[in-house]
């Protein structure tokens, strides 16, 4: 059985810089925050850290195994959404459960 073929079904997600809808067109955020730990339980806090810089952060916005969707997908954040397009990534999706490496 070790030399059976195996088909594996590819499958693409399409990836966008974090972005919020403002007065109906896409702003990229530059930084994400999330809200900082207090220290002190007493007092009120209301700063915030930047946890990823917005250049290196990507959420996911749909994934699907045909292409005419992922298609689809990009059309609709380039023309609806108004995202630049490097703002937008296609990545085809690896399984790691098959990805076989040397030991050396």
């Amino acid at each position: 059985m070790p030399n059976k073929v195996r088909i594996i079904q590819k499958e693409w997600a399409v990836l966008t810089k974090p972005y919020i809808n403002y007065n109906g067109s896409a702003v990229v955020m530059n930084t994400v925050e999330a809200k900082h730990p207090c220290q002190n339980s007493n007092s009120s806090c209301t700063t915030y850290a930047a946890i990823v810089n917005g250049t290196k952060a990507w959420t996911e916005y749909t994934r699907s195994t045909s292409f005419v969707e992922i298609r689809n997908a990009v059309r609709r954040l380039l023309y609806e959404v108004g995202l630049k397009r490097d703002d937008i990534q296609v990545v085809e999706l690896i399984n790691h459960d098959y990805i076989i490496t040397p030991l050396t």
